[in-house]
């Protein structure tokens, strides 16, 4: 199979795993959208290829205002708030990472994204062990992310 033919499998792999998650699981590939779009951009911007660090740049901040709209301040308000400071917090460290080309603040939000999706995938195991549901919450495939064709925002 071709790179392209590839890309286009994994992207119609990834399209159907969308499609067909729970609410839990999207929030956990939202997550690992959002990690993935600062590692590529990381790289291009270590290459000063600008083009593509500043795709991925905006790809991760559509990831971050996705996950800023999908709070629920009606479960858990004091969570929500404190969530919405993280998220504007590393919308901000993306947009002058974007300006600048500064890896630096790239780096700081993945690792940002990286701890909070581990926290989320170890509070959804713990609610499905409590409801008796014995899963995995995300396969390794799932952590591999095309790095282009899905649009999140829309």
């Amino acid at each position: 199979m071709g790179g392209s033919a590839h890309a286009s499998a994994q992207e119609i792999y990834l399209q159907n795993q969308i499609m067909t998650a729970s609410k839990e699981k999207l929030l956990l590939l939202t997550y690992d959208i959002g990690i993935r779009s600062c590692a590529v951009a990381e790289e291009a911007i270590s290459k000063k290829d600008r083009e593509s660090a500043n795709a991925h740049l905006q790809r991760a901040q559509r990831v971050i205002r996705e996950l800023m709209v999908a709070l629920n301040v009606e479960v858990d308000e004091k969570l929500a708030k404190g969530l919405l400071s993280l998220y504007s917090f590393m919308h901000e460290q993306l947009v002058e990472a974007n300006v600048y080309l500064d890896s630096n603040k790239v780096k700081i939000v993945r690792g940002m994204l990286e701890e909070l999706r581990l926290s989320w995938e170890k509070a959804i195991e713990t609610l499905r062990k409590d409801k008796g549901e014995v899963r995995e919450v995300a396969s390794p495939k799932m952590r591999q992310i095309p790095t282009g064709g899905l649009d999140i925002a829309g």
